[in-house]
């Protein structure tokens, strides 16, 4: 059984329509005469070629209607008809929908109403929320007296089906409409067995050819859509909510304010957004570049939108004067994340991006690929599977335009200092250093600004102005990534309360403290405003009536400075921080009675160390700390973390690696500011060389290689050591899996040519088993296999390892001593199905024994049930399903000890699981 996944299609599902003319039609239509009317004919069909783990998309039509240029609606059909795309593919036939007259004249829209989508996969049937039943499609169609138009609509199915984190499919359709006049439609008898009619249509002169989409509000334009690596989610209304990722939106320009960099947007949705200007934002009037100032002289026109969802900052503004342009200068989109897989037969890259989505790309001559600061081509990034990058490509053609490998020294380089000045419209910042020296830097819509750990705004951090600042960016580009402010804004109060009341004309906001007195704010586009975890409008805030909110605000004007939402509070924990991860967004607690928690931390947790406000990186250095942590028991969501300590001030340096002592565990850097540093390096920091996990003693060949450090200032204790320059060379080898060291962490390798090879594997080394991230664990079972590896020379590290072929089971009978084969005969068992089939390794005693008898399995997280403490899993690779007991003795693992309730949140992730076959109870589980 195979586990639900964002669907991936390689070509259209295509839903053809052709118009032709509709009877007895009232006389305010406009026709070219009172009489003159047309045949209209309406078909469905399905070219695609591949819908991976779909089977069925069954999709319901219950009417269709037409607008007249000027006049009104016409109802062409109003019988619901349901169609199986996937069958209509398989036929490769185009079926009736339905057939009318229309009187003659010109109409601009066409509407379908669809009142349910049916996606069947190998988990059965899912129903697939559509963001609006409305399809309305904006276009010009001309329907002459006596002639054929047509209207073709193209879904775009591997852009319009996407997954909620929580597995529910969203169908958002992204379609590409063609118009015709003067065409041909050609309609045969039914169709033994489908009880439907076939259509041909050919011919005429087009008169629209332009893609539209639809957004998570329900807008369906020309330009938008929901995109690739958006984080959606179905509110309690049954909405569906976008989180992070890019956002693609149409509606009008309702204000300007060049002085905070903001402009006020309302959605065709009727949803106000503030969108934030960037140093990167592109501003399009009419297809020409222009300013932001510029826009002030258009108020009220229609334009697309693309921001970043997250932090509502705008990189791409399209005031279009027409439907043409808009459709054409809102195709090319970008993405971050990792290399997931290549064909280079086919011509394809798929890259899972930031938020866990994959797509599917084109490899064209014309794309520019940049691996490792080189110019390649496609067969260039074979062997690159896993390797950061961010791209640029065609989202109409699905063609990658330009990659580039992210390497470490893009985003490593770091200043500290004073905030000296905020720019909106310039989409800049100056930041004096405690040098003297003056850096400016962009903030772009992919900067992350946090002011007193809350997400924020440029507008926002105007009120930080001579505060300390701290920024990471890419020493190239100038580009901020994450740029953190802290300190006390002068003249500022803070309140908390409930939300009373919001009122977006007067730009108000009304708060009830605990003790009944109101407070009235006002809200500019300088304040920041958070809800659900992003930045919100007021507009948003309206949502948010009878909510707990905190406010911070200045004394005398009663602006808002900020604004954010107090997540419900259930439940407290107190004990030790035992984990902290900041690419995750989670900590987890050692409780005192034992047990883990594992919770989230997102914009709207409050988190404190020692009295004072820190970030999650910052809590990331006190482990072993107390703590006491509130939090929402449902969502598992951190509202307030009091952790006891100061977090150890973080330091950071790059230059040269002067001298290395392994045995005293000391590095000495030779600044690029000048000057030595001298540091420790322990147990617990991270050495990394060509991406390569390293020990100190691999330094010693490095001196000289240029480094950037983290380390911690009170103890000048490395925490992070990256060498970036003069690095090791990678090499590859394929051969056979001779042998698998899962104590020593190293594999063997036997090359078709040449001596045996010897490898470390750590962490770092991505692993792939027929294409799937696996486990060195699962990598012992193919003993014998093919195997092909990506290392580093030097240091003899694998960076990646990709087995296939068929899996080797084995079964051990251990009685007596540890390590003694028994079973009556000590043979070894190899199998092919049952307990011992692929991925899953049995382990049993022999005749007499005592010993419970063990296995392991490799698998996707199906269910899981908290009362009666049992957890379904599908084995990899078959279709056989494991429902295992989780006891007190059953070890959990998700990244570290957790509990079966944090395991709930995991279902549908990969799994490795040993368990006892005669109790069919779980032994230990790590996702």
């Amino acid at each position: 059984m195979k586990t639900k996944r964002p669907i991936l299609l390689t070509l259209l599902l295509l839903l053809t329509v052709a118009l032709l003319g509709f009877a007895q039609v009232a006389p305010s239509l406009t026709p070219t005469s009172p009489t003159a009317t047309g045949r209209a004919v309406f078909a469905i069909a399905d070219a695609a070629v591949d819908v991976g783990a779909v089977t069925k998309i069954n999709i319901t039509v219950d009417s269709i209607r037409v607008h007249a240029q000027g006049g009104d609606w016409i109802a062409l059909t109003s019988t619901p008809q349901t169609f199986d795309l996937l069958e209509l593919k398989a036929q490769g036939v185009a079926q009736l929908l339905a057939e009318a007259e229309l009187p003659a004249g010109d109409y601009d829209q066409i509407e379908l109403s669809v009142s349910n989508i049916v996606v069947v996969d190998a988990e059965g049937e899912h129903e697939a929320k559509l963001p609006s039943n409305k399809l309305r499609l904006k276009g010009e169609l001309k329907v002459e007296a006596g002639a054929t138009s047509t209207a073709h609509f193209d879904f775009l199915a591997d852009q319009s089906l996407h997954l909620t984190g929580e597995g529910r499919y969203i169908f958002a359709p992204v379609i590409k409409l063609e118009t015709r006049d003067k065409a041909e439609a050609e309609v045969s008898g039914k169709k033994e067995g489908s009880g439907k009619k076939e259509v041909r249509i050919k011919g005429g002169s087009t008169r629209t050819d332009a893609q539209l989409g639809m957004d998570a509000e329900g807008s369906l334009d020309a330009g938008i859509r929901i995109t690739p690596d958006a984080a959606l989610s179905l509110a309690a209304d049954g909405k569906v909510k976008q989180s992070k990722g890019q956002a693609l939106t149409t509606g009008t320009l309702k204000a300007v304010d060049t002085t905070n960099g903001a402009i006020t947007f309302t959605t065709r949705a009727g949803t106000e957004l503030v969108l934030y200007l960037a140093s990167d934002t592109e501003v399009l009037l009419s297809g020409s570049s222009a300013r932001a100032a510029d826009l002030s002289g258009r108020l009220g026109a229609e334009a697309v939108a693309k921001y970043n969802a997250e932090t509502k900052a705008l990189s791409r503004l399209v005031v279009a004067s027409d439907f043409k342009n808009k459709a054409q200068v809102s195709a090319d989109l970008d993405l971050s994340g990792e290399i997931k897989s290549v064909d280079v037969s086919k011509g394809t890259v798929t890259i899972k991006t930031d938020t866990g989505a994959s797509v599917t790309l084109k490899l064209g001559k014309e794309a520019k690929l940049n691996l490792d600061g080189v110019t390649s081509g496609p067969a260039g990034l074979e062997g690159k599977a896993g390797a950061r990058i961010k791209v640029g490509y065609d989202a109409n053609t699905g063609q990658l335009k330009e990659l580039k490998e992210k390497t470490e020294v893009e985003a490593e380089a770091s200043v500290t200092g004073t905030l000296k000045v905020v720019s909106p419209s310039e989409g800049t910042v100056t930041v004096t250093t405690a040098a003297g020296a003056e850096v400016v830097l962009k903030v772009a819509s992919s900067s992350k600004v946090m002011v007193n750990g809350t997400l924020s705004t440029l507008g926002g951090l105007k009120q930080m102005i001579g505060s300390e600042v701290t920024l990471e960016y890419e020493q190239e580009t100038k580009v901020v990534g994450e740029l953190k402010a802290r300190g006390e804004v002068k003249g500022a109060e803070g309140v908390t309360g409930i939300i009373k009341a919001v009122n977006p004309a007067k730009g108000t906001v009304t708060i009830t403290t605990p003790s009944g007195q109101e407070v009235v704010l006002n809200v500019t586009a300088g304040s920041s405003l958070v809800a659900d975890g992003a930045i919100s409008s007021l507009a948003g805030m309206a949502g948010k009536v009878g909510e707990e909110f905190s406010a911070e605000f200045d004394s005398k004007t009663k602006s808002v400075h900020n604004l954010k939402a107090r997540a419900q509070t259930n439940a407290r924990v107190s004990g030790t921080l035992s984990d902290v991860d900041v690419n995750g967004g989670t900590i987890t607690i050692a409780t005192q009675t034992g047990g883990d928690v594992t919770l989230k931390v997102d914009a709207s947790s409050e988190l404190e160390a020692g009295g004072e406000d820190v970030t999650l990186e910052e809590l990331g250095r006190l482990i072993s700390a107390q703590v006491t942590v509130e939090f929402n028991a449902q969502a598992m969501i951190a509202t307030e973390v009091k952790a006891v300590g100061k977090a150890a001030a973080a330091g950071k340096a790059s230059g040269a690696i002067k001298s290395v002592d392994a045995a005293a565990g000391a590095i000495t850097i030779t600044l690029e500011a000048g000057g030595d540093l001298t540091l420790t390096a322990t147990g617990d920091s991270t050495i990394l060389v060509s991406g390569a996990r390293s020990a100190l003693a691999d330094l010693i060949s490095k001196v000289g290689s240029r480094t950037i450090v983290e380390y911690a200032t009170d103890t000048k204790v490395v925490t992070r050591l990256v060498v970036v320059g003069a690095g090791s060379t990678r090499a590859n080898v394929a051969g056979t899996l001779k042998l698998v060291d899962l104590q020593a962490g190293a594999v063997t390798i036997a090359p078709q040519t040449g001596g045996e090879v010897v490898l470390k594997v750590s962490y770092d080394t991505k692993i792939l088993i027929r294409g799937k991230a696996s486990t060195l664990a699962a990598l012992a079972g193919l003993v014998g296999s093919p195997v092909a590896v990506q290392y580093v020379a030097q240091t003899s590290a694998a960076l990646s390892i990709e087995a296939g072929g068929r899996t080797l089971e084995t079964a051990e009978t251990k009685e007596g001593g540890k390590g003694q084969s028994g079973g009556g005969s000590g043979s070894e068992i190899r199998s092919s199905s049952g307990a011992g089939s692929e991925g899953t390794s049995t382990s049993s005693e022999g005749s007499g024994a005592s010993a419970r008898t063990t296995a392991s399995a490799t698998g996707s997280l199906k269910a899981v049930d908290p009362e009666k403490n049992t957890v379904t899993i599908v084995v990899q690779g078959t279709n056989e399903t494991l429902v295992l007991k989780v006891t007190s003795q059953s070890r959990i693992l998700v990244s570290v000890a957790s509990s079966i309730l944090q395991l709930a949140t995991l279902v549908g992730s990969q799994v490795v699981v040993e368990y006892d076959l005669k109790a069919m109870t779980v032994i230990s589980l790590k996702a």
